[in-house]
């Protein structure tokens, strides 16, 4: 992108961010795939106790694994976003920054379960985005999923295997010690990204692999009428949790992390009784992906999910207006006006009340998925920047 055209787009964005943001919403991400099951009683509403007090509120953007460290209009556009775009400095903006990397990320690829298929640049590349968001000043929330080895097809769970609890706790020390000079011991997680996604192993798995031992000490007591990977996403919850709590270390280990779904439902499928199962009462926050709401014009789902979970606030750890995945495009004009009306939205009651913060999804958007700030062709969206500024200078 040539200077003169950021230098005009950053004038479009303060003018944007100064004036009066657009109200209406729309529609985003494909539902994950769910099984008929038979009727069951309705269970007992979530006991999260007492609604907490008022959030100190967190708002973010992911980048993945590209730190915008030689794009100079980039990182302007960050910095706008993390001053909140307020030149009397009365307002902060964005205080947080999300990506997602293969769970043994910190570990050499691993023959059993597949051939490597991450660049073995990986880690260096993530150190490289470390370096450039905690100079940033920005918290670093990671979320974990797919191998580095094996694959992503979903019609072949094998080449997609879960880890064991062994190999995800040691996959987990290795990535807080390798981090720990950059802080990773007070950095927020998510233990599984978008584990109840058909693409997910998490959600795959339905019975225990038979590749795993006949007898661990580190499997589950799973009963059959339960869903295998959903009892093991808060498995690894819990994993992640008990390192970060050894050692004096302070990371949040945030629960769900959802694809978000319509009318969310505890009872909607056995994956989800089976998460809800296995989670302990008493969960504060939780993480969740709001693209549906983009797309449908307004914030119901979210709000289903929020009285699944009451008393307990959430943060929209992944949303975005997606303007085209894949070969498949949307109305651009259109998208953008409804994006202005959700985040709209999102500051009326009762949402705002519940609401701990939004992690804008993405940066760069590409050839895959571009929900970009700056999209796959290299163009600064200044009518999707200036409502997510006027939103991030909110507490």
């Amino acid at each position: 992108m040539t200077r003169a055209r950021w230098v005009l787009a950053g004038c479009l964005v303060t003018i944007a961010a100064a004036g009066a943001v657009a109200w209406l919403a729309g529609r985003g991400q494909e539902d994950p795939h769910q099984r008929a099951q038979p009727p069951v009683p309705p269970r007992p509403p979530v006991r999260t106790g007492p609604a907490p007090p008022a959030p100190a509120r967190e708002w973010g953007l992911t980048f993945l694994h590209a730190a915008p460290e030689s794009d100079a209009g980039a990182l302007d556009l960050v910095r706008g976003l993390i001053a909140g775009n307020r030149a009397d400095g009365a307002a902060t903006g964005i205080t947080s920054t999300r990506t997602i990397v293969p769970w043994d990320i910190a570990l050499p690829p691993d023959p059993a379960l597949g051939a490597a298929q991450s660049p073995p640049d990986l880690l260096p590349q993530l150190d490289r985005w470390v370096t450039v968001m905690r100079g940033l000043g920005l918290r670093p929330m990671v979320s974990f999923e797919h191998s580095r080895s094996g694959g992503y097809d979903k019609d072949r769970p094998s080449t997609n295997p879960l880890p064991t609890p062994a190999q995800y706790r040691a996959a987990m020390t290795a990535f807080l010690d390798h981090y720990a000079a950059h802080g990773a011991g007070s950095w927020d997680y998510t233990a599984w990204n978008e584990p109840n996604l058909v693409t997910q192993p998490t959600e795959q798995a339905r019975v225990r692999p038979a590749t795993w031992p006949a007898v661990s000490p580190d499997a589950p007591a799973v009963a059959s009428r339960w869903h295998f990977g959903a009892a093991m996403a808060v498995r690894y919850v819990r994993e992640l949790r008990g390192l970060c709590a050894a050692g004096g270390r302070s990371c949040r280990v945030l629960p769900g992390d959802f694809s978000g779904v319509h009318d969310f439902s505890w009872d909607a499928s056995d994956w989800y009784r089976t998460y809800r199962h296995f989670t302990d009462d008493g969960e504060r926050l939780w993480a969740w992906h709001d693209y549906g709401d983009v797309r449908a014009g307004s914030t119901a789902d979210l709000r289903a999910f929020m009285d699944a979970v009451p008393g307990a606030q959430v943060w929209i750890t992944e949303v975005g207006p997606l303007f085209s995945r894949g070969d498949k495009a949307v109305d651009a004009a259109a998208l953008t006006r409804d994006w202005a009306a959700y985040v709209a939205g999102l500051q009326r009651p009762p949402v705002w009340d519940r609401l701990h913060g939004l992690t804008y999804y993405m940066l760069y958007g590409d050839a895959n998925w571009d929900s970009g700030l700056i999209s796959k062709e290299g163009v600064f969206r200044a009518d999707v920047y200036a409502p997510l500024v006027a939103l991030s200078a909110r507490r």
